[in-house]
């Protein structure tokens, strides 16, 4: 399930939310952490800023997102095999079309409880591919 706005929300620029099915992410389970399944938490860090990216995509930013910078992450509880299910949301912050980039805070819950947060995660569309220092 995915709802995506963009307007309204904490920041008034709308945002992403999505859910995952903890079951359908087996394969990941087994192999990390192999006699300890977790699931990464840079995982779920990397999920927020596909989401951030999306919603660039959403707005009209063209071309190849590129996560350029993320201000705080904080990991609060692990994701196990028996977890039912994840939901991730995306506040956007910022907004720059001109320079094709979206500024947003996340989290993530695991059954109702709050398992990462993470502020200002930048998300990039650079003019030129090879470059994000110009971008942010």
């Amino acid at each position: 399930m995915l709802e995506l706005s963009g307007h309204g929300g904490q920041f008034g620029l709308g945002g992403v939310t999505a859910r995952k099915d903890v079951a359908t992410l087996g394969w990941m389970f087994d192999r990390h952490f192999p006699g300890d399944p977790v699931l990464p938490g840079t995982w779920l860090l990397d999920a927020l800023l596909q989401l951030t990216g999306l919603y660039a995509a959403f707005v009209g930013m063209a071309g190849r997102g590129r996560a350029a910078r993320v201000g705080s992450v904080r990991f609060l509880q692990e994701v196990t095999p028996g977890a039912g299910e994840l939901r991730y949301a995306v506040a956007v912050r910022r907004l720059h079309r001109a320079g094709q980039v979206v500024v947003a805070d996340g989290e993530v819950l695991c059954d109702g409880v709050l398992c990462l947060t993470a502020s200002n995660l930048y998300v990039a569309i650079p003019a030129d591919e090879g470059s994000l220092a110009a971008t942010v």
